[in-house]
C-alpha cells in the first residue's frame, strides 16, 4: 500500500537541509543544517528505525574559517548540491559526521555524547567513508580564498583514525572532493571538482 510506516513530523527541528541517513539493525542516524547566529547550526539525531522515535539529539555551532561567516548562504547552497552532504558513517559505537565546517565530530551512537572532535584549518568538502578502522574524507583548498583565506592551500584527501580522530595521513589533490571516497578492496577511488579522477592504492 501507499501508507507511511512513520514520519518525523514535528519531532525534529525545522532545517534547510536533511541528510541522507545511515542505519544499523535498530537505529537510524541523520543530521540537519540551518543558518545559525554566526554560521551554521547543526543538529544530529538518532532515531528508532522501526518507529521513528527520537532516541537522542545533539546540536553544534559551526566552526568556520575567518571571513566565511559573511558567505554562509553561498556556502550552504554549495553544500546542498551534494547529495551526500552531512551523511554520517557508523563505526563500532560511534557515528561520525563531517558537516562542511572545519570539524569532524564523532558521537556515541547510543547516547549522543561527543566522543571526539578533530578540527582543521579549512572546511571539510565531503561526507566520510569508513573502511576498517580508518575514515576517509575531503578537505577544501584555496578555492575558499574568496571567503577571506590567503595563501596557497591545496585541497586534500584525509585519512583519520576512527577511534580518536587522529590524522594518519593526508594527500594533496587537484581540486576538492565533492562526494565521499569509495573504498573497494585495496583501492581508494574519488573525483574532484577540477575533473580529476583518482584511483589510489592504500599503501600509506
Amino acid at each position: 500500500n501507499n501508507e507511511y510506516i512513520w514520519s518525523l513530523g514535528g519531532q525534529i527541528e525545522p532545517a534547510r537541509w536533511y541528510s541522507v541517513p545511515a542505519v544499523d539493525d535498530q537505529m537510524l542516524f541523520m543530521g540537519t543544517s540551518d543558518f545559525g547566529p554566526a554560521g551554521f547550526l547543526f543538529n544530529y539525531y538518532a532515531l528508532d528505525r522501526f518507529t521513528g522515535e527520537v532516541i537522542w539529539q545533539t546540536s553544534a555551532d559551526s566552526s568556520l574559517y575567518p571571513g566565511a561567516e559573511t558567505a554562509v548562504v553561498d556556502l550552504l547552497y554549495d553544500y546542498v548540491e551534494l547529495l551526500d552532504y552531512m551523511a554520517p558513517c557508523v563505526w563500532n559505537n560511534l557515528v561520525i559526521f563531517s558537516s562542511g565546517d572545519r570539524s569532524v565530530r564523532a558521537f556515541d551512537r547510543y547516547t549522543g555524547d561527543l566522543v571526539w572532535e578533530q578540527s582543521f584549518a579549512m572546511h571539510t568538502s565531503s561526507a566520510p567513508t569508513v573502511a576498517g578502522d580508518r575514515i576517509y574524507l575531503g578537505l577544501d583548498g584555496n578555492d575558499s580564498m574568496q571567503y577571506g583565506m590567503s595563501g596557497d592551500v591545496q585541497p586534500k584527501l584525509l585519512c583519520l583514525a576512527a577511534a580518536d580522530g587522529r590524522v594518519l595521513w593526508n594527500l594533496d589533490v587537484e581540486g576538492k572532493l565533492l562526494s565521499s571516497p569509495v573504498v573497494a578492496g585495496k583501492w581508494i577511488v574519488f573525483g574532484t571538482d577540477r575533473h580529476f579522477f583518482y584511483v589510489l592504492e592504500e599503501v600509506f
